[in-house]
């Protein structure tokens, strides 16, 4: 669950990048590797590993993945960064925790996001362990040491300054964090004194990972997590099946937020290219024009129990929808596979209201 980081898309993050193409990925037509750095709404089975209650590699997630394989992904299928992986003809990259992510596997990439994962150290506690940014940074860090051993130093720092670096998190920190019934953030910060603080954090992290040698960074802003399931089904009886506006106000505000950190580290990472990729308004039109792109449902859950399918987490024993290609979410935090592949199109191709300043075909032409 997590989740709900899951709109930052995200979204996605993937979505990775800058305004000007620098040396390392300029002409490669591809990067050198993807590294995945956020929440559920990019975990591959990061917290399959460890004592976490966001976990999902249980069916029926991964339903429509080839083989039917519940991975530890929070969707459906797949992953903004899996038709990404696609489109450049690469491998999906694997969790990090994952036991057959050793020797050249490695060279390739790696996904580090962790379910429940949030920017500041204190959001998730609800979930029990978790990879926190901080961790996950790490992490990284980690990995750029073990590849280096495995191929020396020139060619570890090749691969990860060709590599797109993604960072999609921010949503649980006010949903698994300022938001939750008891929360000590709520108590001590208003809004926009809270926003500042997760900026803050996110902009020393940000840091440690140029530092570590990355030179293709995508932030991906938050979803419209006013309008997912969960909220909805909250709030059911009070607001009759409608987004949350607060919530809805916050993701913006935030976002507005990691647009200007964007443009000041795209002036002070020299060499580098920072991109921001908003999906906010891309799935709200979704939601609000759903027969244009083919879906039916846009507020309810394809899997879960509750008011709009949105108060308890898919589980082994929910029934699913039949036509997962209609739904706009899977389960009361996470979208469909369909909306990932809408979302991966967009990041590729897509204009600067989706992903700026520009796209990542451009940035890898």
């Amino acid at each position: 669950m997590s989740s709900l980081g899951m709109w930052e898309v995200y979204w996605l993050c993937l979505v990775f990048g800058g305004w000007m193409m620098s040396s390392a990925s300029a002409g490669l037509g591809r990067p050198t590797a993807m590294f995945i750095l956020g929440d559920s709404l990019v975990d591959v089975g990061m917290n399959n590993h460890i004592r976490s209650l966001a976990r999902a590699n249980y069916r029926p997630n991964g339903i429509d993945y080839p083989g039917s394989v519940p991975t530890g992904r929070f969707c459906n299928g797949l992953l903004i960064s899996d038709f990404l992986s696609q489109h450049w003809n690469m491998p999906a990259t694997l969790a990090y925790t994952d036991p057959a992510n050793t020797g050249e596997t490695l060279l390739r990439g790696v996904n580090f996001a962790s379910a429940g994962a949030g920017v500041l150290n204190d959001t998730g506690n609800i979930f029990n362990q978790r990879f926190r940014m901080s961790q996950q940074v790490q992490l990284f860090r980690e990995y750029k040491g073990n590849i280096t051993a495995l191929v020396g130093d020139v060619e570890a720092s090749r691969i990860v300054a060709g590599a797109v670096v993604s960072l999609t998190i921010g949503s649980n920190d006010f949903l698994a964090n300022y938001f939750l019934p008891i929360s000590p953030r709520r108590a001590k910060y208003k809004i926009p004194q809270y926003i500042d603080l997760v900026i803050a954090e996110f902009r020393k992290q940000v840091t440690s990972i140029y530092e570590i040698g990355a030179r293709n960074i995508v932030i991906a802003g938050v979803g419209p997590f006013g309008c997912i399931p969960l909220a909805i089904g909250t709030r059911a009886a009070v607001d009759g099946g409608k987004c949350i506006d607060q919530y809805q106000q916050v993701a913006i505000a935030f976002n507005a937020r990691l647009v200007s950190l964007a443009d000041e580290l795209r002036q002070t990472f020299t060499g580098a290219t920072v991109l921001f990729s908003d999906a906010f308004d891309l799935v709200m039109n979704l939601i609000q024009n759903p027969t244009k792109y083919g879906f039916t449902n846009v507020n309810s859950g394809c899997c879960g129990r509750g008011p709009y399918r949105g108060i308890i987490p898919c589980n082994s024993a929910d029934p699913v929808c039949p036509d997962r290609s209609k739904y706009v979410f899977w389960d009361p935090f996470h979208p469909t596979e369909a909306v990932n592949k809408l979302i991966a199109q967009e990041v590729l191709f897509g204009p600067p209201s989706v992903i700026s300043p520009i796209n990542l075909s451009q940035l890898f032409i």
